[in-house]
């Protein structure tokens, strides 16, 4: 039931992420891809999505509805008045923003069995996401900027949406 959604996602780890930064499971809505993710939150009263940037793929037309309201931490927040909805893209992708996050934040992956290098990341993290998730909460910990910016604006989009549910 997608009444109890808060946020859509585009892949796992991403749904890692977003547990890891306070929602619950039921809160989530998973999707294939960035182009199903536009589609479903055009479609429903979901006002929240997380995606990656993938500057080198073709991009859904419907972001074009977006303006951009902040780029900071390597996330692009994008809103859309019209409809009263947010999207925050992961710059390049994911992956590269926690492994950069990691590096600024002096905390090693390999720790949590998982590869510094950016492919071998990716590679890996759909298969380990229980260490991808004790990484993130280290980071958490640590109080990283992206992950703290992040927090907030999923945080402020709730609290919206809570307000004009009570309306």
């Amino acid at each position: 039931m997608l009444s109890s959604k808060k946020i859509i996602v585009e892949c796992k780890p991403d749904e890692i992420l977003a547990k890891s930064l306070g929602l619950a499971k039921k809160e989530i809505a998973h999707q294939p891809n960035k182009g199903e993710v536009c589609n479903l939150l055009k479609k429903t009263e979901i006002s929240l999505a997380i995606v990656d940037e993938d500057p080198n793929s073709s991009q859904p037309k419907y972001l074009s509805n977006f303006t951009i309201v902040e780029d900071k931490h390597d996330v692009i927040n994008l809103h859309s008045k019209s409809e009263n909805k947010t999207i925050l893209v992961l710059k390049p992708r994911l992956e590269e923003g926690i492994l950069k996050r990691c590096k600024e934040s002096a905390v090693n992956p390999k720790k949590y069995f998982l590869p510094s290098n950016n492919k071998q990341f990716k590679d890996t993290i759909n298969y380990h996401l229980l260490n991808f998730s004790n990484l993130l909460e280290e980071l958490i910990k640590k109080n990283d900027g992206g992950l703290v910016y992040l927090k907030e604006q999923i945080g402020i989009v709730k609290s919206k949406r809570n307000k004009n549910n009570r309306k």
